[in-house]
């Protein structure tokens, strides 16, 4: 492709100028206020608050994609503004260049890919329950939990072994969370805040529990508030009780993980005996057109 060609120069023209103008309608409703580092600024907090009291807001707000999102624990600044922009804007630009292609033949993707781009975006991502997306999130959201419930099931192993082994050299709780926090990943921001936000040497399990928002996580906590008030005689025995407690429910969560696997290796290979059955339709269909185009220039 001829870079110096005017229909080329103009198509790339376009399409920054189409760029430009939706990070320019980003900026406007996400924009600095007065930091080196990008916060909301009112605006965005008047969206947020009450999307329907502006015109952008109302377009891109939706309250069942909304849900979803927080369903699916994504992270607080995706939210259905900003997931709706992004997918208006690359089905806007898709459509830009599609009608270009169409109407010059020039452009770096093919009239198909940018159609199958658009259908993609348009209703591919669409987040309702039967929708690809839907699922794909929804097994991210139970894959967090998983990890986030197995570190959990891991810390009451930890607590248990340490009373079951020091017994009398165990000091107390906060000591034991604060000293092990440093070996788990997925759970480390919750001890944190159970350790932070208590009272002097207190351990706040609530904002432990509200942190992983996981029923093993208020059992825990649960446990752990009785292992306080007890005496270190009688917490060995009431940590043993509760293991099988958590350990059937470790048990479920593998089960859980085999059958999403089992589903997703399912739909890998109807994925790929789908493409081997359509390949040679496609070649026919290519054969058929190129018939047709030699008839046609005859």
């Amino acid at each position: 492709m001829n870079l110096l060609n005017p229909g080329t120069l103009a198509f790339y023209g376009i399409g920054t100028s189409f760029l430009i103008g939706a990070f320019l309608l980003l900026t406007k409703v996400y924009q600095d206020d007065r930091q080196r580092y990008t916060r909301l600024n009112l605006k965005f907090k008047q969206v947020v608050t009450n999307p329907k009291d502006t015109t952008l807001g109302s377009i891109l707000y939706n309250e069942t994609t909304e849900n979803e999102l927080k369903k699916c624990m994504m992270p607080a600044w995706l939210d259905s503004i900003v997931f709706n922009g992004i997918r208006l804007s690359v089905v806007g630009l898709g459509v830009v260049l599609y009608l270009i292609k169409m109407n010059t033949g020039i452009g770096p993707f093919s009239s198909t890919a940018l159609l199958l781009i658009c259908l993609l975006f348009s209703v591919g991502c669409v987040l309702r329950k039967g929708f690809p997306l839907h699922y794909l999130l929804n097994t991210y959201r139970k894959s967090r939990i998983r990890r986030k419930n197995n570190e959990v099931y891991s810390l009451y192993l930890l607590i248990t072994s340490e009373f079951s082994t020091h017994e009398e050299k165990v000091g107390n709780i906060y000591n034991l969370l604060y000293e092990s926090r440093k070996y788990f990943h997925h759970i480390k921001k919750a001890i944190d805040k159970a350790l932070s936000s208590g009272d002097g040497k207190e351990i706040n399990w609530n904002a432990f529990v509200r942190d992983i928002h996981t029923p093993e996580a208020e059992r825990l906590a649960l446990v752990m508030q009785e292992v306080e008030m007890l005496p270190i005689s009688q917490t060995k025995q009431l940590l043993e009780q509760k293991r099988e407690e958590f350990s059937n429910q470790n048990i479920r969560e593998y089960e859980d993980y085999l059958e999403d696997r089992g589903k997703i290796i399912y739909m890998i290979c109807f994925m790929c005996a789908f493409s081997i059955f359509i390949c040679p339709l496609v070649v026919h269909f290519l054969q058929y057109k190129d018939i047709i185009n030699m008839s046609n220039n005859l």
